[in-house]
């Protein structure tokens, strides 16, 4: 199981000690099969994983796009409008 994380999160792995910011996007990597609990911490905003990942990835360093997006790029996006029947 993989995950897209913005940069500017606040996240914490885990037995990690302590909430780190990202600065710039990563996709994270857990062990197939594992079953992990990802919350959002209120009064930090902070992501916060149970596990700490197999592996961090950065851009560049995998095949797969992750895009260099940060939470205020896509909060400044303009929705597009859906119609519904």
């Amino acid at each position: 199981m993989s995950y897209y994380l913005l940069a500017g999160t606040q996240v914490f792995f885990g037995l990690s000690g302590e909430t780190q910011t990202l600065t710039e996007p990563v996709a994270v990597k857990f062990v197939d099969g594992t079953q992990s609990i990802i919350r959002t911490n209120p009064p930090t905003g902070a992501v916060e994983f149970d596990l700490v990942p197999a592996k961090v990835f950065k851009a560049g360093e995998i095949s797969w796009m992750i895009p260099n997006l940060s939470q205020a790029d896509i909060n400044a996006q303009t929705p597009t409008p859906q119609l519904i029947d």
